[in-house]
């Protein structure tokens, strides 16, 4: 990767973390939706890349999924699950009903109302 600063080339490497680690926008400390989270909820390594020259870090952000992004996907997919259920359940009811109505139309007496 070449530095943003001075164009030359950076070392690649990385910043090992034993804890989330985000950055916070400053003023916003709490805020929800002012930060961005550079790593899961337990810490890892973060790639990072150094330039000697500049003396600067560049850390490209992640695509961390959240513990509400998480949660929202399996809430999604239980209920794409349940809606596909329930139009099963609902066409065997109908299928159900008319295999009774044809029955029961065999047994009655055409004559009667």
């Amino acid at each position: 990767m070449d530095c943003p600063f001075c164009g030359k080339e950076m070392r690649a490497g990385s910043i090992p973390s034993g804890s989330r680690m985000a950055w916070i926008e400053d003023g916003a400390v709490g805020e929800s939706g002012r930060e961005v989270a550079l790593n899961g909820l337990f810490g890892g390594s973060l790639r990072a890349f150094f330039c000697p020259d500049c003396r600067q870090i560049v850390v490209p952000v992640p695509e961390i999924e959240g513990m509400a992004e998480k949660l929202q996907r399996k809430l999604n997919a239980a209920a794409e699950k349940i809606g596909a259920a329930q139009k099963q359940w609902e066409a065997q009811r109908g299928e159900e009903k008319e295999r009774k109505k044809k029955k029961n139309l065999g047994e009655k007496d055409p004559w009667e109302w």
